[in-house]
């Protein structure tokens, strides 16, 4: 009897699991073909894309009769519509859910019957069903079969509820949203010219204190997990290329296949991300795949794994133009980073830990570096490179501890610890003094900048002594202040900065021409016009007089769009601020960096996308952790290569506190 009731228990545990187990499903959108008499729609890859996506899933664990498809003329924007409603239907919680949409992408003029005109630049961001019309008819089209990002965030968020917390949707998104002309051949998945009537004029206006809402701001906390991989930046074409067949296939959809079937064990996303990119860019170094969403999270899976930095070697050159060869390569650091020419890097196969080759920096700005490998780069293969030596004249300074109170052993301690630092001096006339004076029966410790603000302070018994945090945590402070100071001597220049103009608009009449003189809380606006022949992407740095830096945009590493941060050619935007309050009185710095394609400087700082009267914008965010080494080996050598140029653009106003 026992033996049958353990049976018994043991069948309706299995039962239980069998029903409650995660399930993975998905739904593959692929039109190739459009109808013959809409023209304006070339036909596509997308069928191709399919078997690529559907083999690559099945190899991840999704079975055949998870996957639903829609082709060609299935995939309507009704039909995607239902499709899109079933695939939440049948998600369960815990469920992994997985769309891709390869197709043409456009952008079509912003619509304000969601409530308010939501996009940055004007335009939202629509995939094209079979159905789709191209142009704007005054008549009988007005973008009705456009299946806009609204509509898509509107669809998502129906299956994250389903699948709950623990449960995640992957999106990737092979089409473009183009608003650039392009003049290469090739086929490309969109159109330069938006859905737009007429007279359409697009909203240009920026208000950092109203937060706009996208597929990720929007969360509930009963919701799934998101993550998207899309093909290109909004306002960019997004190439097919060709796989190892020599047939043409989608760009993403292709480096999402090869590269999901052959990741490490508990990969996560980020990861997959940075291989796809390198995939993308080694076709095409000038298309900027985009990726959303948590990168730490488990790739198929709901566990999270730390976000390890990798600093990805980008092709970004038309050699046989510039005359560079398969060496030749970019990396997104620059003398920010404490990088300079004749830093020597190791290179590696991304992902992997023999060495492939040695490289050196042969040409820096402050955020990127033109490097060359002694071994050629291999075409369609990922790297990564670490940095093996560095140099220190960006990023140095001297310090000085005054002990007004005897307190020698941790005057000593303090020393053992800083000396080893070889970007930090002694020196008499320091930029850190590192106070040390007694309150009772404490010592209180200050590090004091050259502008006599306080950096870092705690207090310790006086028989105590420092902990390895509080060392640690001094430390950073100093860091941060370095960096702090190396952004605001940062020089203007470079030869996009005279093709832009940026000013201040005050609303303070007493304002005059010579200074512009703001009060806490006071509204303002920077307003930005371009004259260069092409997109510019744009990053503001908030230097505050106090020494501290806020970054206004772009947004976090989550939630970044380079759309929002981006502008073209006789376009003006205006984006509408807010002084700061906390701030002292002093002079208050916005420095403007812009280039012809997006600086990543996302993985250097935290930030806040909203400046609003009584927001918190979180400061600069703790960076170089691996950068700042005991050890310095400086090299440095000439170079006449010539990188593309950074305009760099400050403004400023003089904030006053009231009396």
């Amino acid at each position: 009897m026992r033996y049958y009731v353990f049976l018994f228990l043991t069948t309706i545990l299995l039962s239980n699991n069998i029903l409650f187990a995660q399930k993975k499903i998905a739904l593959i959108v692929a039109i190739g073909k459009y109808p013959p008499e809409q023209r304006y729609w070339k036909n596509l890859s997308s069928e191709r894309d399919l078997v690529h996506i559907k083999n690559a899933l099945l190899k991840n664990g999704f079975e055949e009769k998870n996957i639903k498809t829609l082709v060609n003329e299935q995939a309507t924007k009704n039909g995607m519509i239902k499709a899109l409603n079933e695939l939440a239907n049948n998600a369960k919680s815990g469920d992994i859910v997985y769309f891709h949409f390869s197709g043409h992408g456009q952008q079509i003029q912003d619509d304000p019957n969601d409530g308010y005109l939501d996009e940055a630049d004007g335009y939202d961001e629509a995939l094209i069903p079979y159905d789709a019309k191209g142009k704007w008819d005054i008549v009988d089209y007005h973008g009705e079969k456009h299946f806009r990002d609204d509509l898509l965030e509107e669809k998502l968020n129906a299956i994250r509820k389903k699948v709950g917390q623990k449960g995640s949707v992957v999106v990737v998104l092979d089409a473009c949203h183009s608003g650039t002309a392009t003049r290469s051949a090739g086929i490309v998945r969109g159109v330069p010219e938006p859905c737009q009537s007429y007279n359409y004029k697009p909203n240009i206006t920026l208000d950092l204190g109203r937060q706009e809402v996208g597929f990720l701001d929007n969360v509930q906390k009963d919701m799934g997990s998101l993550v998207v991989f899309s093909g290109s930046s909004p306002n960019q074409p997004n190439r097919e290329t060709i796989d190892d067949e020599g047939k043409n296939v989608g760009s993403l959809s292709y480096a999402f296949a090869k590269n999901i079937t052959s990741l490490p064990v508990n990969c996560n996303y980020k990861f997959l991300f940075d291989k796809i990119k390198a995939t993308i860019q080694s076709n095409d170094p000038t298309q900027i795949p985009m990726f959303e969403g948590n990168g730490a999270l488990e790739v198929f899976g709901n566990k999270y794994t730390p976000i390890k930095e990798v600093i990805i070697a980008e092709p970004r050159f038309n050699k046989s133009e510039y005359g560079f060869n398969d060496t030749t390569f970019i990396i997104q650091r620059g003398l920010y980073n404490n990088i300079h020419e004749g830093t020597t890097l190791n290179v590696y196969v991304l992902g992997s830990n023999e060495l492939y080759s040695k490289a050196v920096v042969k040409e820096v700005s402050s955020f990127q570096s033109i490097c060359v490998s002694d071994k050629r780069l291999l075409p369609k293969t990922n790297y990564e490179v670490k940095i093996e030596s560095q140099y220190y004249g960006a990023i140095e300074a001297s310090y000085l501890i005054q002990n007004n109170a005897g307190a020698n052993n941790l005057e000593k301690q303090i020393n053992r610890f800083l000396k080893p630092q070889s970007f930090l001096l002694l020196n008499n006339n320091p930029d850190y003094t590192i106070n040390i004076q007694q309150e009772e029966n404490q010592y209180l410790l200050q590090v004091i900048e050259r502008n006599d603000s306080i950096r870092y302070a705690t207090s310790i018994n006086m028989n105590d002594s420092l902990t390895t945090d509080d060392l640690e945590e001094m430390l950073e402070k100093i860091k941060k202040g370095m960096r702090v100071e190396y952004l605001r001597k940062m020089q203007d220049g470079g030869s996009i900065a005279p093709r832009v103009e940026v000013s201040i608009i005050t609303y303070n009449k007493s304002n005059n021409h010579n200074e512009i003189i703001l009060n806490p809380k006071d509204s303002f606006a920077l307003k930005i016009k371009s004259n260069y022949d092409g997109i510019l992407y744009y990053t503001i740095l908030d230097l505050l007089p106090d020494n501290d830096v806020k970054v206004l945009v772009p947004d976090t590493m989550k939630n970044a769009n380079d759309a929002d941060y981006s502008i073209r050619k006789d376009q003006e935007k205006r984006l509408e601020m807010f002084t700061d309050e906390t701030s002292i009185t002093g002079k208050e710095f916005l420095k403007i960096i812009i280039s012809p394609y997006p600086i990543d400087l996302r993985p250097s700082f935290m930030n806040s996308r909203v400046r609003s009267i009584n927001a918190k914008t979180r400061p600069l965010e703790k960076m170089m952790d691996n950068l700042f080494p005991k050890d310095k080996n400086t090299a440095t050598r000439s170079t006449p290569i010539k990188m593309d140029d950074i305009g760099i653009i400050t403004v400023g106003f003089t904030l006053k506190k009231s009396e």
